[in-house]
């Protein structure tokens, strides 16, 4: 077992009680409440009586006594008023312990999660939905001086539709179809007209862009022939914007690198 320094061990112990509300309750190998202590009232425990057996008194330590092991925990219980906690029960010669804790942040936490973790599986759905609409696009008459902005999904103005309030902060992900040559050879003055087969070679490579994008908690905010920009921080999360940019940005990079993809991506985060 881990040996903590008595200064460690002191300042766990504060963070402990600040945070989780600690109760410590003293009963016999057999379950009769002998003492107890902690934040009582947060538990609705203030009518506690010695020696009556401890599962008449808490209904979800009924049954458990005499322990069968040393230590045993349940986690996230249920109590009478609806409190989440975590119960630690240890096992001595003639005596036990239970130690419980509130748990109601850590339910709170997982619950968040998961209800991130659906919202971001609706939005990949309605995503490739909405990329798996046919494009009714023309070609410009001159593709050799074709735009960036030219070509303009139909599906796009529904996402834009969709798309939640800007909050105060967030971070942007460019994604451009890298224009360079892969080769070792000096690259030409001139970078390569945009036509419309590059545009979509670029498009086709959406739903593989998007899936990343949404999985690190992003948007696709616009996609203007060869370029989409992605905003992260319009969804809760518990990583800031910046990394869950930064994440996609290392997942696309990775991707589409030179060498392993025919189609290759130039990114920038702001």
């Amino acid at each position: 077992m881990l040996q903590l320094p008595s200064s460690v061990a002191q300042q766990f112990v504060a963070v402990t009680t600040e945070q989780r509300s600690p109760v410590l309750l003293k009963v016999t190998s057999e379950g009769l409440l002998l003492s107890w202590d902690g934040a009582l009232e947060q538990y609705g425990l203030t009518n506690l009586q010695p020696r009556i057996p401890i599962g008449q008194q808490l209904f979800f330590l009924d049954g458990l006594f005499p322990l069968t092991q040393e230590r045993e925990s349940l986690p996230c219980l249920q109590t009478q008023e609806g409190l989440i906690v975590d119960i630690h029960l240890f096992r001595e010669a003639s005596q036990s312990w239970i130690l419980i804790l509130d748990a109601s942040a850590q339910v709170d936490r997982i619950t968040r999660l998961q209800q991130k973790g659906n919202e971001l599986n609706l939005l990949r759905h309605q995503y490739e939905k909405l990329l798996g609409q046919p494009q009714q696009c023309e070609p410009p008459q001159d593709a050799g001086t074709l735009q960036a902005g030219d070509l303009r999904e139909p599906a796009q103005q529904s996402l834009e539709a969709q798309r939640p309030p800007s909050p105060s902060s967030v971070t942007v992900l460019l994604i451009q179809r890298c224009r360079t040559p892969a080769s070792t050879e000096p690259a030409p003055l001139a970078k390569p007209p945009i036509t419309p087969e590059s545009i979509s070679e670029f498009q086709n490579s959406l739903p593989v862009i998007t899936q990343i994008v949404v999985e690190e908690g992003g948007l696709i905010n616009h996609i203007l022939g060869e370029t989409a920009i992605a905003l992260f921080g319009l969804l809760p999360s518990e990583q800031s914007p910046a990394q869950q940019a930064l994440y996609a940005a290392r997942r696309l990079f990775k991707k589409f690198q030179q060498g392993s993809s025919d189609l290759s991506l130039s990114l920038g985060i702001t």
